[in-house]
């Protein structure tokens, strides 16, 4: 008895995807037609937003090139805005010399006051026999009411029990309700010669109603003893005497 053939059933093969040429040859004239004007529009969009971001959009944001801002001026006050990772900076004011002191290049604990990339002014009194040794003037990237907080509460467990600080202090401004609080401190010298160092200072934030922004006007002493710590009547003189010269560039 012959056996039967068992037929097997063909493998599946799969057609080869169309080329794109091939693809293209099957489409109709009017589908063609409308395949290049979504093409032409898609590109014309693309151009556009790279012309608008490059040469129209103005987030406020300076340029920066070779580490310097461009075209910023000497008396621009600039903070950096940006997430952390990426610098972002701001013109947030303007800031002139007040009358009695100079500008000073000299850097304010490992702060830069360069021109190229100003972002803190430090400014001295003429005066030989003034009580202050400088008045700091830096951009922050918070409000009054955030930074001030945050600075009592640091500068309040480190001033110890020689030291002293004061309550927070509303101050009006033109451009909205500053803060300030003064402190002194009394600690020993680090090289370990045993000479005390005393430093007494007005930490004042002021709003530039741009961006959550303030400017902190920072008026610093640094008597030889503890009797040479003045009133804090006296520092915020020293800070009144700045405030007209820096112009807030709230919008």
């Amino acid at each position: 008895m012959s056996k039967k053939k068992i037929k097997r059933p063909q493998k599946y093969q799969k057609k080869a995807d169309p080329t794109f040429k091939e693809w293209w040859a099957q489409q109709s004239a009017k589908t063609q037609w409308v395949i290049k004007g979504i093409a032409i529009a898609v590109v014309v969009v693309i151009l556009a937003l790279i012309v608008w971001y490059n040469f129209i959009y103005d987030d406020g944001s300076l340029k920066v090139r070779n580490d310097a801002l461009v075209d910023a001026q000497d008396n621009w006050l600039v903070a950096d805005l940006g997430d952390g990772k990426n610098s972002e900076y701001y013109k947030i004011a303007t800031v002139d010399t007040p009358e009695g002191y100079v500008l000073s290049d000299e850097d304010v604990d490992g702060t830069s006051t360069a021109v190229d990339l100003r972002t803190s002014f430090v400014f001295k009194p003429v005066d030989e026999d003034s009580p202050l040794n400088y008045v700091y003037v830096l951009g922050i990237a918070k409000t009054p009411q955030e930074m001030v907080e945050q600075a009592h509460n640091a500068l309040g467990s480190m001033v110890g029990e020689d030291g002293s600080i004061t309550d927070i202090t509303d101050y009006k401004t033109e451009k909205g309700t500053a803060r300030y609080f003064s402190y002194q401190m009394v600690y020993e010298s680090e090289d370990g010669s045993g000479v005390m160092k005393y430093t007494q200072a007005l930490a004042f934030y002021m709003p530039t109603g741009y961006k959550g922004t303030s400017v902190l006007i920072s008026v610093n002493c640094a008597p030889e003893s503890a009797e040479g710590f003045v009133e804090e009547n006296v520092l915020l003189a020293a800070v009144e005497d700045v405030l007209p010269c820096v112009t807030a560039n709230g919008r």
